[in-house]
């Protein structure tokens, strides 16, 4: 808030009395521009910065009152409402503090944009017109003259003016607009900050137009350059002072490496003197490259030896020239000799090969064997032989090799392997979910079955439905995507032959339906392999004398047990007039099921309903051996399926292939009678043998 703000109607003032007497009171601003207080009355205020009310109502109270201390502050402040046009973010009314600035009122209206102009910012106000340069403001600070906002004004922001753009070794490189059509090059640079200490100073140079083509032109930044007029559309370039620095550049393992200054008579031990010596890793050679100006290459190598160069030997200890480059590598690691050992260890790896190791001390290193680790190791020794590596074995007893036996216990070389092997494990591990007391993974000795991992878990909670249990065993379900593949392979071949038969013999449409059954048929096979493949086994749990029989199967790893909860429910899905799921009641039979869900529909084929069974088995009206039937009796958890009839041939298409062979078996009998006229000169036997059946001519072929 200004000092000097003014205030107005609806401007609250706070004035607050302490000493002989005590008052606090908050009043408003009225229309007339006055204040009410007591034993004051009305007190004009409307205009006045607050110092300047602070001193008429202390003197005012000084009239009646005396050792009191009156204070002035401001409460709530009005609101103006003005318009803001032109090129700014948001055009339009806007209401803002009475104290608010110009410069406030453009940010509250989303400032001005990248076309508007700063330097002719106008102010209509009761008939009056004032235009702003913002220029002033941004590079020189508000002045007594900066006009302040009132209500009822209207801000326009013009489009921009002409632009003048300064660029190169200036303080403030930039676009800028300009006051008149044209400035000087003197006012422009202004403008931009002025020159910098690098700025080249003797010339500028000012990029134009001629309307035509691009025009490039010097001026110098004399008196008379720097009045020379710039125009809208030019850029004024200021340059950089020429010329490099005398250089020598040191890296690497220096103390303090980086550019130093070139001075007549240094020498590399002087740069490593001004980098405060080499450090610990530093090579005991160093590396002078140094540019040439002619020649076979563009620069020259020299190897310098650090050691006699710091002693000032002048065949190492050069003088150097400008924007030479020494570089002190780091000295290179040695490689120390490793062994390496694997297997039952708690931190297995390599190692290095000191002198005096045996085989003890590498596994102590190691952090010693795992509790399944043998007590046996294989030590594994490059060994040459006949011209080639070979590799030795050697077997060590571990239990010995803790009491330092020679024998088993050896000193290791370089590049020898250690190696401890696991013992084999023998449990297998399970998981049970579902409808158990405990379900989670169990671990089992080799050789436990189902039944014991049931018993592990619990047994089955009393919701439990046996019968729709799952069990899935990894190695069955590998087996079944690698039939499944087989069988699209095969089913593949299978349909394509179909296919070209089609095409070859039958009618253009069977050969687009063929094609589409094909497409179909894969479809299904690939769904097949990735819903059906979960690896289940069909257990029958419920069959008396279950544990320890043939179906309580030995455990594998990965084998998963599911106990499901009891279903209440059969469904039948399929092409039935609504497929849909029913509450299991004793005796519902298959036919009863369909009978419910509309009836079959018109392309069903009844001759192959099936029912998978909670179990897993699947019961088929085409099986030999005890085969559905409508009258079957249904149990919660099964459900129906009634599949769709196969493409047949059309009864048109049948009979044109029975009028084909017709007329086939007419043109075959019609070439047999000319063979056999009296005047083919040829005898022809009543009967033709079996045997014979190559020797007809190729057009009687089938």
């Amino acid at each position: 808030l200004p000092p000097d703000y003014p205030l107005g109607p609806d401007d609250e003032l706070i004035v607050s009395i302490s000493g002989s007497f005590n008052d606090y009171l908050r009043r408003s601003v009225d229309r007339e521009g006055r204040i009410q207080l007591p034993e004051l009355g009305p007190v004009p205020v409307a205009g006045l910065p607050l110092r300047a009310i602070a001193e008429r109502l202390t003197q005012a109270y000084a009239r009646t009152r005396r050792d009191f201390e009156l204070d002035v502050s401001l409460g709530k402040l009005r609101q103006v409402r003005l318009t803001v046009t032109g090129r700014v973010g948001r055009p339009g009314p806007l209401t803002v503090p009475a104290w608010a600035s110009l410069l406030e009122v453009l940010s509250l209206a989303g400032g001005v944009l990248e076309e508007g102009s700063l330097r002719r910012i106008v102010i209509h106000r009761a008939g009056t017109r004032e235009t702003v340069d913002l220029y002033r403001v941004l590079l020189d600070g508000p002045s007594q003259d900066w006009p302040r906002i009132r209500a009822g004004d209207r801000i326009h922001v013009p489009e921009i003016g002409p632009t003048l753009a300064v660029a190169g070794l200036v303080r403030r490189p930039g676009i800028y607009e300009l006051p008149a059509e044209s400035l000087s090059l003197g006012e422009a640079l202004a403008l931009a900050g002025g020159l910098t200490p690098f700025s080249f100073s003797p010339r500028a140079q000012v990029e134009g137009s001629d309307g035509r083509r691009r025009v490039l032109r010097d001026l110098p930044l004399d008196e008379a350059g720097r009045a020379a007029r710039l125009r809208d559309g030019e850029l004024l370039l200021i340059g950089a002072v020429e010329g490099e620095v005398p250089l020598v550049r040191l890296q690497g393992e220096a103390v303090r490496p980086g550019n130093f200054q070139h001075r007549a008579g240094l020498r590399v031990s002087d740069l490593l003197t001004r980098a405060e010596g080499l450090t610990l890793e530093a090579a005991p050679e160093g590396f002078l490259s140094r540019r040439l100006e002619r020649g076979h290459g563009t620069r020259s190598l020299r190897v310098i030896d650090l050691a006699r160069a710091l002693g000032h030997d002048p065949a190492h200890d050069l003088l150097l020239e400008p924007l030479d480059l020494l570089r002190v590598p780091r000295r290179r690691a040695e490689a120390l000799p490793r062994v390496e050992i694997e297997g039952a260890l708690r931190q297995p790896g390599s190692f290095e090969c000191t002198r005096g190791l045996r085989a003890s001390d590498l596994i102590a290193l190691a952090g010693g064997t795992l509790p399944d680790a043998l007590q046996e190791a294989e030590l594994l020794r490059p060994t040459p032989r006949g011209g080639l590596l070979d590799l030795a074995r050697y077997r060590l007893d571990l239990r010995r090799t803790r009491t330092h036996d020679p024998r088993h216990d050896p000193y290791l070389r370089e590049g020898d392997r250690l190696v401890i092997r696991r013992l084999a494990r023998v449990e297998v591990q399970v998981e049970v979910s579902g409808q158990v007391p405990f379900p989670g993974s169990y671990t089992f000795p080799a050789g436990a079955r189902i039944s014991d991992l049931i018993a592990a878990a619990g047994g089955a909670l009393p919701e439990a439905d046996l019968r729709a249990t799952v069990f899935t065993r990894q190695s069955v379900r590998e087996l079944q995507l690698q039939r499944f593949r087989h069988l699209l392979e095969r089913n593949r071949r299978s349909d394509e032959s179909a296919l070209e038969g089609l095409a070859r013999d039958g009618h253009r449409n069977e050969a687009a339906a063929g094609q589409l059954s094909l497409q179909q048929s894969r479809q299904l096979l690939e769904r097949m392999s990735r819903d059906e493949s979960s690896g289940r086994v069909v257990v029958p749990f419920l069959r008396p004398g279950f544990p320890g029989s043939p179906h309580d199967l030995v455990l594998e790893p990965g084998d998963r047990l599911i106990v499901k909860r009891r279903q209440e429910t059969v469904s039948v899905i399929g092409l039935v007039f609504n497929p849909a799921t029913f509450v299991a009641e004793p005796g519902l039979s298959v036919e009863e099921v369909l009978d419910r869900a509309g009836g079959l529909l018109e392309d069903a084929d009844e001759e192959r309903i099936y029912v998978v069974r909670a179990d897993g088995n699947v019961e088929s009206m085409t099986q030999r051996r005890d085969p559905l039937e409508l009258e079957s009796e249904l149990f919660p958890g099964d459900v129906v399926l009634v599949p769709r009839r196969p493409m047949e041939r059309g009864l048109g298409h049948q009979l044109a292939d029975g009028l084909a062979l017709t007329r086939q078996a007419a043109e075959i009998g019609l070439i047999l009678g000319k063979i056999a006229s009296p005047n083919s000169g040829v005898q022809l036997n009543s009967t033709i043998q079996s045997g014979d059946a190559d020797l007809a001519p190729a057009s009687t072929r089938r």
